[in-house]
């Protein structure tokens, strides 16, 4: 079992290789707070606020619409609509995929595998979380963020998003409580779960509102 974890969760070495690089270029103070400034765009915490910016947004992108009386008002509610459901779908599907994988793997945080010589850990340890960092719970909530919000994003936005969870990813590393592979499977584990209900979504809603 271990010799199979060596292989797909430490990619031979290399995952630990790369934390450390990553990790060690905290030593740096500015660079240290800029990553705890960054890591917050992934906090939980923040989920009421973000929701709430959205909404108001959605009402004044539809205020504006209907201003302008350029028409398309019914797919842009149809849109605002998808969004919403995919925000609640996806924020409340991955919170339990999370749990449950933070459980069943029960993984080592960085801090408690290596030595405290290998790692600069800049957040707060929490006892109960030592044994979770498989997959990144941060990584998985600017995830679905962006994935839901993508239909309602131009292109500079879009490449923004994906700024947004590199940074978060790289972050989660730099503070010392993630290694690499741990981001990138909470990223691949949202953008899957967000693609899947965006196909059932839009079947559903396709044929409900824009026959």
């Amino acid at each position: 079992m271990s010799n199979l974890r060596d292989l797909w969760y430490d990619w031979l070495g290399i995952n630990t290789w790369l934390f450390k690089k990553i990790n060690s270029l905290s030593n740096e103070h500015i660079y240290a707070g800029i990553m705890k400034k960054i890591t917050l765009l992934g906090q939980v915490d923040l989920l009421p606020y973000y929701l709430g910016a959205i909404g108001v947004y959605a009402v004044l992108s539809l205020l504006f619409k209907l201003s302008t009386r350029k028409g398309g008002i019914k797919y842009h509610i149809f849109m605002w609509i998808n969004i919403f459901i995919m925000l609640g779908a996806g924020l409340v599907s991955t919170k339990y995929t999370t749990s449950y994988l933070k459980e069943y793997f029960s993984y080592p945080r960085p801090y408690v595998m290596l030595s405290s010589s290998e790692v600069i850990q800049l957040e707060g340890q929490v006892t109960k979380e030592a044994y979770q960092s498989f997959p990144s719970g941060h990584v998985i909530i600017i995830t679905v963020l962006i994935a839901a919000l993508w239909p309602a994003l131009n292109e500079n936005f879009r490449w923004s998003g994906i700024f947004a969870i590199s940074s978060v990813a790289w972050s989660r590393i730099a503070l010392g409580v993630h290694f690499p592979m741990d981001v990138v499977s909470g990223f691949t584990i949202a953008l899957i779960q967000m693609l899947l209900i965006r196909y059932v979504l839009y079947s559903i809603t396709n044929r409900l509102f824009l026959r």
